[in-house]
């Protein structure tokens, strides 16, 4: 099993605020800005914090507990599903704890490097 390391408060509130805001990112990137995406990346903010404080640090208990939960988004106007965002999200995790993660593009292998640059970049303007 793939375990995420545990987290004090502040750390996971940080990493919740992150993943939060990477797939808001990734799902403006991938297909086009919508307010879907705002609302989806703060509910994952919301459901992963709370994942996570529950104990949950097993990246498969993750994904099956925040498609669970995402199940009762209005994903009508997204281009996504609750399953696509839960294995995004912990592709996302696992690349940034440097985990090997299986099968993505190049466009995947770059995103957080991306993101956090247009962070840095929206900071400074």
């Amino acid at each position: 099993a793939l375990a995420l390391p545990a987290l004090a408060h502040d750390q996971l509130r940080e990493e919740a605020e992150w993943i939060g805001n990477l797939m808001r990112f990734y799902l403006d990137e991938e297909w086009c800005p919508l307010d879907v995406h705002a609302e989806l990346g703060a509910r994952i903010t919301f459901l992963y914090y709370r994942i996570r404080q529950e104990g949950e640090n097993e990246v498969g208990g993750i994904i099956l507990a925040m498609s669970r939960e995402l199940m009762a988004f209005d994903f009508t106007e997204a281009f996504v599903n609750a399953f696509e965002v839960s294995n995004k999200v912990a592709e996302c995790l696992m690349m940034r704890q440097g985990m090997d993660v299986c099968c993505i593009n190049p466009s995947d292998a770059t995103l957080i490097e991306r993101f956090e640059s247009s962070q840095t970049s929206s900071n400074f303007s």
